[in-house]
């Protein structure tokens, strides 16, 4: 398990061993590609090779400037390829392994003032798609999850309405569940993936009028952190 904060790594670690199984706390920013490869081989040498790695890691920066709209995209699409990048060789030379990456339902459409956290999503959707019909022959499967609103420290922060918030434990089983099954692409809760494909097939001047009365009275912040 690896993020930044290692007091928390280190808790949920000894949650794990508790509970009978083996993990090792590995801090780093995933925004730093060296830190990801660095993660990788410490896992890799205390654990044996990689058959699974979850690309989690996630952060909002909605109506930012370009520095902050910069540093997200290193997390949240950056931040996954590194990490794919590092497990690769070696799921390749075993012909075996597991690629998931938590995009968002945000990916599909854009709201004003969201750009950047959007459009983040969206390319972490594509190159999920494009890795999956290019390792899918080389026994590499590829899962890309779509969620909505999870309740998180980063939705904590927001003020405007959040259809169907779920919390993190049932949101996590779904994935998990999602992952066990191999499936390419998994978007919950199902309400809000089925909105989100009505107002991807909404006339555009129909939906550009629905996201302006969304947007109204809803400031931009500047956040540069915050955790999914």
């Amino acid at each position: 398990v690896t993020a930044r904060s290692a007091d928390r790594l280190e808790a949920l670690a000894t949650e794990i061993r508790d509970a009978g199984g083996r993990a090792v706390a590995v801090p780093a920013d995933v925004s730093e590609k060296e830190e990801v490869f660095a993660a990788v081989e410490r896992v890799v040498a205390e654990l044996g090779p990689i058959d699974l790695a979850i690309a989690n890691a996630g952060i909002s920066a909605d109506g930012a400037d370009l520095d902050s709209t910069e540093y997200l995209y290193r997390v949240n699409v950056f931040g996954m390829l590194a990490l794919f990048h590092a497990v690769l060789p070696s799921m390749r030379e075993r012909g075996r392994g597991h690629l998931v990456g938590i995009a968002s339902i945000a990916g599909y459409q854009a709201f004003p003032g969201r750009g950047a956290y959007c459009g983040s999503k969206a390319a972490m959707r594509m190159e999920l798609e494009a890795l999956r019909t290019e390792l899918g022959p080389a026994g590499i499967a590829v899962t890309c999850v779509n969620p909505g609103f999870i309740r998180t420290p980063l939705t904590d922060r927001h003020d405007f309405d959040m259809p169907f918030l779920m919390d993190a434990e049932p949101a996590a089983r779904k994935i998990v569940a999602a992952i066990g099954k191999r499936k390419a692409v998994y978007d919950f809760p199902w309400r809000m993936s089925m909105i989100s494909r009505i107002l991807r097939t909404m006339p555009r001047r129909w939906f550009d009028a629905f996201a302006r009365k969304r947007g109204e009275g809803k400031p931009r912040t500047q956040a540069k952190s915050g955790e999914t």
